[in-house]
């Protein structure tokens, strides 16, 4: 049977008598609450770089002597997604702590910032170098690791952040309500809980039934009510120093709220909150039971999101209990060299100012200090090679239709060629491809984690150049194609590596997706731009264009001399790739199956030993095999039919627009087989 919990442990039981742990449940902490902290830091790292307000050293982040926040809250979630959760979680840290000092409308203002840019659609206009530029620089990374990787659950995530908090946040203070029920009910709208679910499924990569939802409901209900008045029983001494010492300051808060509408003082309010505490984990810990014994049944999904919501409210309770966000303005130190402590007086709206001291022993200087040359320097190699600046040609040809200024096609421009020679360092390394134009791959001398480290940059360059130098929509077509990118990627290496070769029509949905989504964005990001009122529809012209180039890379690396100079002889033989014309050949003439893959396992073992070419008389073989079947006959064929469906588009493009194209006719015939 399939465990309940599969990524956490519970928390030490001698250590919860400390600090005055009082829930009835049994915390639990992610095993990779490493990668956690890691998180953390690079997010407050990223602030102080990217928007350098100062609020990364004065607000205080998800760690904690007992273990980061995300690793208790969210116990069960995948390794390779803690880190996402956590950027988002220190990201709301930040931004809930900046907002609690301004007025309301200060606030609304902020919420409205960070809504924006984690909205990669947002179409409004935002000046270069602004704060709010910056902030959606910033978001730009998290969005794109989001849906990197889980675009639906991503995507739904980032939807109830700013639809169900961001946008809800304007908050009445706790003397608005009449008692503790409507005050939780008005929590449960706007206390971010919807987000904060969406952000567990993601983290555990489950899906919940409407039908689920429903019927548990009653019992999340008494989760939702534990976990605010948690948070408000041990946030009430920092919320009311705030109010205290800003007039402008809001607090929502239950002990608050029961000691104006109570009248009782605060050592009572704060017993009444514990009581509450402790009957809502006993509402659930009783509903849970009741629904378990009357649903047998009930899917493991259900059942493992259940009894995690009740770790949750447990690792929050013990995070709570020793955080520094929570109780700096009782230490005035934090108990971790990361962290650090609440301001003591209200901060402008614009953030604190910063200490110039890199020896500073109440901040912790996080500013990058090192220079960026190991990071750039194998990029420098790759853009000194030769190119025939194929993707910068299509762009003006194509611009003769967009009409976008200047400006933004050189942004375009740069944002093309940056993904592009991302992908070509990542090439190079997934296939164990020593030449790149004639000269060394860039692996091959700078190693493959440097290459690696470089060439993933260069994505999170392609996504802040989208969104400082192009419009908004342009970020989400960005993030949109990547994904697609990848995805077709993934299905390329995943043959290779299984030795499993495609149909025609797989591995033509590949090539739409590996190559075809690069032309996609292109053309994307030049509508998005395009002074035209009516940009042409160029679908069918990109959906060619991708197969075409995708196919001819394939076919001339098997047969043109240009290629061996530059790649090596037939390098996709090498590399053991199953290109167009090897599953033109194995679909078209099953007898040759048995041969080529002997060939390519043969090799891949050899590698495993000691890495070394194929011979040349296995490379003969295979080329004697292709001719023979016709493979070569039939991609070559299938190029020159795709030519002229070119050809034929960009006429009928021409005649919709009234406007001839010779430079994209040119581009073509320079590509033809027919040359």
């Amino acid at each position: 049977m399939e465990a309940i919990f599969q990524y956490s442990s519970p928390v030490d039981i001698k250590e919860l008598s400390k600090n005055g742990y009082f829930s009835q449940l049994m915390p639990r902490i992610n095993h990779r609450d490493d990668l956690a902290n890691a998180a953390t830091r690079k997010l407050l790292s990223d602030w102080a770089g990217m928007v350098g307000d100062g609020w990364e050293s004065e607000s205080n982040s998800s760690l904690s002597e007992v273990g980061n926040w995300c690793s208790l809250v969210f116990p069960e979630t995948k390794p390779e997604r803690i880190g996402t959760l956590t950027y988002l979680t220190d990201l709301g840290l930040i931004h809930d702590d900046n907002t609690e000092a301004m007025s309301s409308d200060l606030a609304n203002q902020e919420h409205k910032v960070l809504s924006a840019a984690l909205n990669g659609s947002d179409n409004s206009s935002i000046p270069g170098g602004s704060r709010s530029q910056k902030i959606k620089n910033l978001a730009a990374q998290f969005l794109l690791e989001a849906m990197s990787i889980d675009y639906e659950k991503g995507t739904r995530m980032i939807k109830a952040y700013r639809k169900k908090w961001l946008e809800v946040m304007d908050s009445p203070p706790s003397d608005a309500f009449n008692d503790i029920s409507s005050y939780l009910k008005f929590r449960m709208s706007n206390g971010g809980m919807d987000p904060f679910w969406a952000m567990v499924l993601f983290g555990m990569d489950i899906t919940l039934t409407d039908d689920e939802i429903k019927a548990t409901q009653h019992v999340m209900d008494a989760v939702d009510c534990a976990l605010v008045l948690t948070n408000d029983y041990y946030s009430f001494d920092r919320e009311y120093a705030a109010v205290k010492s800003n007039p402008e300051a809001r607090i929502v808060n239950g002990v608050f709220l029961l000691m104006q509408n109570g009248g009782i003082d605060e050592v009572e309010a704060r017993s009444s909150i514990r009581d509450l505490i402790v009957e809502y984990e006993s509402q659930f810990l009783v509903r849970w039971k009741e629904y378990q014994e009357k649903n047998t049944n009930m899917s493991m999904n259900l059942r493992r999101f259940i009894e995690g919501a009740g770790a949750i409210v447990a690792g929050n309770h013990w995070w709570c209990t020793v955080c520094p966000r929570h109780h700096s303005s009782k230490t005035q130190t934090a108990k971790t060299p990361q962290t650090h402590a609440a301001p003591s007086k209200p901060l402008p709206a614009g953030g604190p100012k910063r200490t110039d001291s890199a020896t500073s022993i109440d901040t912790v200087s996080i500013t990058p200090q090192l220079s960026q040359e190991p990071l750039v320097e194998p990029i420098d190699y790759l853009k000194s090679m030769p190119s025939k600046g194929v993707r910068k040609a299509l762009i003006d040809s194509l611009n003769v239709w967009f009409d976008v200024p200047t400006k933004k096609v050189k942004s375009i421009e740069e944002i093309i060629d940056t993904l592009h020679q991302s992908s070509l360092i990542l090439d190079d390394i997934e296939d164990n491809s020593g030449i790149r134009r004639g000269l060394p791959s860039v692996h091959t001398i700078y190693g493959q984690a440097q290459a690696i480290n470089s060439a993933t940059y260069m994505f999170v360059r392609a996504v802040s150049l989208t969104s400082s130098g192009l419009s908004p929509k342009g970020l989400s077509y960005l993030l949109e194609g990547l994904e697609r990118l990848f995805v077709g990627q993934s299905w390329d290496l995943y043959w290779k590596h299984n030795l499993i070769c495609p149909s025609k029509e797989e591995y033509l949905q590949m090539a739409d997706g590996k190559t075809g989504s690069m032309f996609r964005m292109l053309v994307e990001l030049m509508e998005v731009e395009s002074l035209t009122p009516c940009p042409p529809k160029t679908d069918k012209l990109i959906f060619l264009l991708g197969r075409y180039f995708q196919i001819r890379d394939d076919y001339m690396n098997l047969v043109s001399k240009e290629y061996a100079a530059q790649k090596g002889t037939c390098e996709d033989l090498e590399e053991g790739k199953f290109s167009f014309p090897i599953v033109v050949c194995i679909e078209d003439c099953p007898p040759s199956k048995g041969k080529i893959l002997g060939l390519f396992r043969q090799h891949a073992a050899g590698q495993k030993q000691q890495p070394i070419g194929m011979g040349d008389e296995c490379k003969n073989l295979i080329m004697q095999i292709l001719n023979d079947g016709g493979a070569l006959a039939t991609t070559k064929s299938y190029l020159l039919t795709l030519e002229d469906s070119l050809k034929e588009e960009i006429r009928c493009l021409e005649v919709k627009t009234g406007k001839t194209n010779s430079l994209l006719t040119l581009l073509i015939q320079t590509l033809s087989l027919t040359q």
